[in-house]
């Protein structure tokens, strides 16, 4: 179990490699832009005016300002409920205040009314997951997207650089990495009412995106159903979020 754990992520860090060379990104007034340099993430200490107008964090309810703070912060919390609109450049996007993007990824996008393949799978869920505890229920999504298969595959399509997918279109497939079946569990757990953030950093040294459940008389607990692994966050050795 640990060595596919351990080749699975091999397969997600893979999909998520990105060269920058020595080019430098800044961060500007009216925008957020994550810099880089050798594929390593630098995070400016300096906030953009527009971000200003933002804080605190955890009152962004729109689209824009949770990708803003996704990038800004590496977590949206578990009362914030991911809105439509909300954008994943990856390590290298930067966002405008006006919603303009750029990234060197595919950018995956949040939208409910338009992705039919997550709506079926947020439909499937709910219905089966009816009967069930809050922590069935997330082991439940973790299983699910971890065995989900596409039943159109085009690894191609997804990896293609500055282009938006829907988040149904990311899942089930071999380029599947961290950042897609992240977003598609916090949708999943907003829809269904359990307290859950998306989270990014790193596991074992390579960069990853995971879930963190909070329930009742419970320890609040990581799941990833990339690696289809389950632990308590506090006392995790290789989950490492970004400061």
């Amino acid at each position: 179990m640990k060595i596919q754990a351990i080749n699975n992520l091999k397969c997600a860090n893979i999909c998520n490699k990105t060269n920058f060379g020595q080019k430098k990104y800044e961060l500007k007034s009216d925008e957020v832009i994550i810099s880089a340099k050798n594929s390593e993430q630098k995070r400016s200490k300096k906030v953009g005016s527009f971000l200003s107008g933002l804080l605190p964090f955890q009152k962004a309810d729109d689209g824009i300002s949770q990708s803003l703070l996704y990038i800004k912060k590496g977590k949206i919390g578990k009362n914030i409920k991911l809105a439509d609109g909300f954008m994943d450049t990856g390590i290298s996007g930067e966002i405008t205040q006006d919603g303009e993007v750029k990234s060197n990824r595919e950018i995956i996008v949040v939208d409910r009314e338009s992705d039919e393949k997550l709506n079926k799978i947020i439909k499937n869920i709910k219905k089966n997951t009816k009967t069930m505890t809050d922590k069935e229920k997330a082991g439940y999504i973790c299983a699910y997207l971890h065995n989900y298969k596409n039943p159109d595959d085009n690894s191609s399509n997804v990896l293609t650089p500055n282009k938006k997918i829907l988040v149904g279109d990311t899942l089930g497939m071999f380029c599947t990495a961290g950042r897609h079946n992240s977003i598609a569990f916090k949708v999943i757990a907003d829809e269904i009412g359990l307290k859950c953030d998306l989270v990014k950093g790193t596991v074992m040294g390579s960069k990853h995106a995971w879930n963190v459940v909070y329930l009742k008389n419970n320890p609040p607990l990581i799941y990833d159903s990339t690696l289809q692994i389950v632990e308590r966050k506090n006392e995790s050795r290789v989950y490492r979020e970004y400061k």
